[in-house]
């Protein structure tokens, strides 16, 4: 990492974050399309994870909405602070307002993703407890068959041996 420029410990992080999510992804595809239950599972487990750090998140940009001089609110001030202070003489505004605002809008924007993640939890639990219905339903269906199989074969045995 050190020969491409990168040794930042925030790459590091990306890089992670950008593997376990590409394996989680690569499991839901190989799951759904093999009808496999089991694959679904680190996607949703991923999900879970992620909705508790947005959660988290939201409660951390509603501290900056409820109090702009917040941590919160001071944090997004340094962060954004010529954006904001553009915005903020822009519409005749002052900065703590301008901050509360933007976090507002990122809380709103979060909470939207939280309620799609929410969702995409329900689809892929749902998927997964129909491919299990589905397995049992073809076992059922296949011994149903190899029954059937066997009994015509006792049937027909028993005809060939009634008939001289």
């Amino acid at each position: 990492m050190k020969l491409t420029g990168y040794s930042e410990t925030a790459w590091d992080w990306e890089l992670l974050f950008l593997v376990v999510d590409s394996i989680a992804v690569l499991s839901l595809i190989f799951g759904v399309s093999s009808e496999h239950a089991a694959f679904l599972q680190p996607f949703v487990i991923l999900s879970i994870i992620t909705i508790s750090f947005l959660i988290l998140l939201i409660f951390y940009l509603g501290s900056a909405i409820y109090d702009p001089h917040s941590y919160a609110g001071e944090s997004m001030e340094v962060q954004f602070h010529e954006p904001l202070t553009n915005i903020a003489q822009h519409f005749k505004l002052e900065l703590k307002h301008m901050v509360s605002i933007s976090a507002g809008i990122c809380a709103f924007v979060l909470l939207i993703s939280v309620t799609m993640h929410c969702w995409f939890v329900v689809l892929t639990v749902k998927c997964a407890k129909y491919f299990r219905e589905l397995e049992a339903y073809k076992k059922r269906l296949s011994n149903e068959i190899i029954s059937q199989r066997t009994d015509s074969r006792q049937n027909s045995k028993r005809i060939k041996a009634k008939t001289p």
